[in-house]
């Protein structure tokens, strides 16, 4: 006979694939903001505008950036993992919490790392797709540091 997943499982696949959405997001905004900022500050060597020790040290840094920490590979990784999370949350209806769990254990071994300033954002989220108590998500986003908001912000944000 096969068991339904409890609310606690459910919750843990939909805050694993919002932290995956959330970080994709949050890569892809950077990666394409650092883009355009190196575009401008490209053409302001051909426009002759800044000063060009300034513009070519930030060009150099942002460069350097991309190179080293690859915001745009990270986006491509979590936007593929999240898929994965979407299509077992379709299958919802099909699994038993065994199968669930396996599922769940098995691709979160191919997690991306996520900023820690989206952690608590992405479990906000999977609060609300979960229909958990709105004053408990209400706390969470009144606690919710700076920083952790300007990350949500840049990621997509948090429904109301």
């Amino acid at each position: 006979m096969s068991q339904q997943p409890t609310h606690n499982e459910v919750f843990h696949l939909y805050n694993s694939y919002y932290r995956e959405h959330m970080t994709s997001r949050f890569y892809r905004h950077i990666f394409n903001s650092i883009c355009f900022v190196q575009v401008v500050l490209g053409s302001t060597f051909m426009a002759n505008i800044a000063a060009s020790w300034f513009a070519g040290f930030a060009v150099t840094l942002l460069s350097a950036y991309i190179f080293v920490c690859k915001p745009g590979e990270i986006a491509s990784s979590a936007k593929a993992q999240a898929l994965r999370y979407e299509r077992l949350i379709h299958s919802l209806s099909n699994p038993d919490a065994q199968s669930l769990k396996d599922s769940v254990i098995k691709l979160a071994e191919d997690d991306t790392e996520t900023p820690g300033s989206l952690t608590n954002p992405a479990y906000i989220r999977a609060a609300i797709a979960t229909g958990c108590a709105n004053d408990d998500i209400l706390s969470q986003r009144a606690n919710l540091t700076p920083l952790e908001r300007i990350y949500s912000f840049i990621a997509g944000g948090i429904p109301k």
